[in-house]
């Protein structure tokens, strides 16, 4: 697989950060993933769990059961978890 495969044709996207307030932009993202038709594993991820738009709201990225190709970040950067080194 070429090396930037995933990133331009993931088989599964995961959105960290997605808000259940509507109108927030981390709300509208997820909303437009869920109708625009995309066929991969879509992974909504918030740390309060619960349920949005039929699908689970995972309380974070170690509750996925899969594998993930793309994690976008939804999160404003004063919360954003640092990457290990």
């Amino acid at each position: 697989m070429h090396s930037l495969e995933r990133l331009f044709h993931p088989t599964s996207v995961a959105l960290l950060g997605v808000s259940t307030t509507p109108g927030k932009s981390s709300y509208r993202f997820a909303e437009g993933l869920v109708d625009s038709g995309y066929r991969g594993a879509t992974y909504l991820v918030n740390p309060r769990g619960g349920e949005l738009f039929g699908r689970r709201l995972h309380r974070s990225l170690d509750e996925v059961d899969g594998d993930i190709d793309l994690v976008l970040n939804l999160l404003p950067p004063a919360v954003t978890p640092a990457f290990p080194s």
